[in-house]
């Protein structure tokens, strides 16, 4: 399915002003994929579990009804002796050894000892966020917290998709006025100060200190893992993150917001922003629409706006 998103940049200088709108158009086509089980008579539970994953609600629904009234006491107790049993040895799984081992390599593996105590440190938050998570009203019910935790963590230094199946990216419950916000801002070049204005006037989201996992980044600990190589940890965490959190941002019915504050084309280049944000923009964009505030003078608006369009449709 091909569709064609019409996303409004609108810049200011300094404050959201009406602007002449510059328009991207952004291809974004999307395909259905369909998953057939095989089966497998050494795993039966791997069957069953994508049995159930392929239903929609209301199908789960209506087949939870059906298995709570029709069936036997015993039977269910039979069957959900045999799902704890399956789920015991799904924990002792090898893979699940292998995962760890290799989390654990890749750790050991960072040759600078600042940057590993932040990736290690993320990693036990990380341990420690998962358990305190609830599935309550989720299509998850529960899970294996230590694997899931192993599961996040390599996949975000390892550009392997979002594992967190969006528990990461949730906006976090706010003290202020905006607790019901659903707007999103990404940022380059803002000082703290700015960054605080723009979050309480236009009850805007951020990364950090607005999801779980700005929270984690942002503990002193693991200080958004600034002590680490680019190229080996960082660049490929970032590039990770980005995408995960633009598929969650592109579903909320609000506009998404970019503030800019660097002063030229160059020092844009170079950031978090262009490269790993952008592109995830690009992948998924908003259903709502962009607003871009820019607040640096010596890199005109139209210039930033053009820029910005470039990337998003180069990407």
């Amino acid at each position: 399915m091909m569709a064609r998103l019409l996303i409004v940049l609108l810049c200011c200088i300094a404050t959201i002003c009406a602007l002449r709108p510059v328009h991207i158009h952004v291809e974004n086509e999307q395909e259905e994929v369909q998953v057939q089980s095989r089966g497998s008579h050494d795993d039966p539970w791997k069957d069953i579990i994508k049995a159930i994953n392929s239903l929609s609600e209301e199908e789960l629904r209506r087949a939870s009804d059906v298995f709570a009234t029709q069936l036997p006491m015993e039977t269910m107790k039979h069957l959900s002796n045999q799902l704890l049993a399956a789920i015991d040895a799904a924990e002792q799984h090898p893979a699940a050894n292998e995962i760890k081992k290799a989390n654990a390599d890749f750790v050991t593996s960072i040759s600078d000892k600042m940057c590993q105590r932040e990736v290690a440190a993320f990693h036990d938050r990380l341990d420690t966020w998962a358990d305190e998570q609830d599935f309550e009203g989720h299509y998850i019910q529960a899970v294996s917290s230590p694997h899931w935790s192993d599961e996040m963590f390599w996949a975000l230094f390892h550009s392997s998709g979002d594992k967190s199946h969006g528990f990461l990216y949730n906006f976090q419950a706010r003290e202020d006025d905006c607790r019901d916000s659903t707007t999103f801002m990404y940022w380059t070049g803002l000082q703290t100060v700015q960054r605080q204005s723009i979050r309480k006037a236009l009850c805007a989201n951020f990364l950090h200190p607005d999801t779980a996992l700005g929270q984690l980044l942002e503990s002193p600990d693991v200080s958004t893992l600034k002590s680490c190589d680019y190229m080996t940890v960082a660049r490929p965490f970032w590039l990770s993150a980005s995408e995960a959190l633009a598929a969650e941002v592109s579903k909320l019915p609000s506009p998404v917001f970019i503030a800019t504050a660097k002063a030229s084309f160059e020092e844009v280049q170079k950031s978090i922003f262009w490269v790993a944000e952008l592109p995830s923009i690009a992948k998924t964009p908003p259903l709502s629409g962009i607003h871009v505030i820019n607040l640096a003078k010596e890199y005109p608006c139209k210039d930033v706006a053009h820029d910005i369009r470039l990337r998003i449709e180069d990407s």
